[in-house]
């Protein structure tokens, strides 16, 4: 478990996309194609949020104090939003399906260019996410889905840190209930 007052010591390299960040988007974005050069991508899934459309995919976060980087065993620490809480449990949601997206370090010819290169897709993803002024950016944990357990390696761990884009106060009209933006049917 993370504690709070260690939070910043943890170490953020990806983020989760969920919507027109996704290296699958079929909305036509123009800055998808962009972004996820020199990306890698693995499928992910975040349980502690609901994915809405106003304008664009936006996630809200279940808990209103962005404390989503503590453990889920210890849910006492969590504060609920309770309207969202509700929405969540009577729209039957799922979480969010994403991708955990990370720098493509084999196509770095210097491996000490992976964090320039990740500072560099968080400003870029800054822009298009209009963050600070319109998007909130939070660690969270998600956990890998198509997981191969090929050597048993239990060290390895199944959840990862990463940055998400949220808003708080988005049209919350057009729920989409199953978390996944390119599954919707609007």
């Amino acid at each position: 478990m993370i504690k709070k007052e260690t939070c910043n010591t943890v170490k953020v390299t990806s983020f989760f996309v969920y919507g027109t960040l996704r290296p699958d988007d079929n909305s036509k974005a123009p800055w998808t194609k962009d972004f996820v050069k020199g990306l890698k991508f693995r499928k992910a899934h975040f349980k502690d949020g609901i994915l809405f459309f106003d304008e664009f995919p936006t996630v809200s976060l279940l808990y209103s104090d962005n404390d989503h980087y503590h453990s889920e065993d210890n849910l006492s620490i969590k504060k609920f939003d309770e309207t969202l809480m509700n929405l969540y449990n009577d729209n039957q949601c799922n979480g969010i399906v994403g991708y955990l997206a990370t720098v493509d370090e084999t196509l770095l010819a210097n491996k000490n260019e992976i964090e320039k290169l990740f500072e560099e897709k968080l400003k870029e993803a800054d822009i298009i996410e209009e963050y600070p002024q319109v998007y909130k950016r939070s660690i969270i944990k998600v956990k890998h889905l198509n997981v191969k357990n090929e050597n048993s390696d239990q060290s390895q761990s199944n959840h990862t840190y990463c940055y998400i884009y949220h808003r708080e106060d988005c049209d919350r009209k057009t729920i989409i209930a199953h978390g996944d933006w390119v599954k919707r049917n609007f």
